[in-house]
């Protein structure tokens, strides 16, 4: 068993918020290609089947691993995009995909909205937070094979774009432009 197992950090959850969802994608996605494949499947589901005393037999997680790519890898190209592994990962719902149709966000909305992504309760978004904010706002808008790198790409333009204070995270009323209409 891998004693650096990200998802155990994570067993305990009901289900998994999207900052946190992109901290695991990155645990498993070593080689940076947008995807998790080959090796990293099979270390991915390791941890996944694994305990504190004891770890599943390379058969086991061979099987488990091809009846996860049956079951979850849409389009059959063997790998898992991020929408793919939001799928078998028990990730909490998209709350945007309500506004995404250009639905108004009320100042109540907005601070539900902002709370459920600052996670660590700082005061301001950054970071895997951005990261997962960032996914949940493409994913809203209806697109599903959305690479890490797009949504890196897609954190970024928000902060050049939203960032005042050119510190790298997003306070709440930096950020309120985006959501809300003035």
């Amino acid at each position: 068993m891998s004693t650096d197992n990200p998802l155990i950090n994570y067993r305990h959850m009901a289900v998994i918020d999207s900052a946190s969802f992109i901290k695991i994608w990155r645990s498993y996605d070593k080689d940076l290609s947008g995807y998790i494949d080959g090796g990293e499947i099979t270390q991915l589901v390791s941890d996944l089947l694994s305990s504190e005393n004891e770890s599943p037999s390379v058969e086991l997680v061979a099987q488990i691993a091809e009846s996860f790519l049956a079951d979850f890898d849409k389009n059959h190209d063997g790998k898992f995009s991020l929408y793919e592994l939001s799928l078998l990962l028990p990730v909490e719902q998209n709350h945007l995909k309500v506004y995404a149709g250009g639905a108004s966000v009320s100042r109540e909305d907005y601070d539900v909205i902002f709370d459920k992504y600052d996670r660590n309760c700082n005061g301001t978004i950054a970071n895997d937070e951005l990261s997962g904010f960032a996914m949940d706002l493409l994913m809203a808008q209806g697109r599903e094979e959305i690479l890490m790198a797009s949504v890196d790409d897609y954190a970024a333009m928000i902060l050049a774009l939203f960032d005042t204070d050119k510190n790298g995270e997003l306070s709440k009323e930096e950020l309120r432009p985006l959501l809300m209409a003035s």
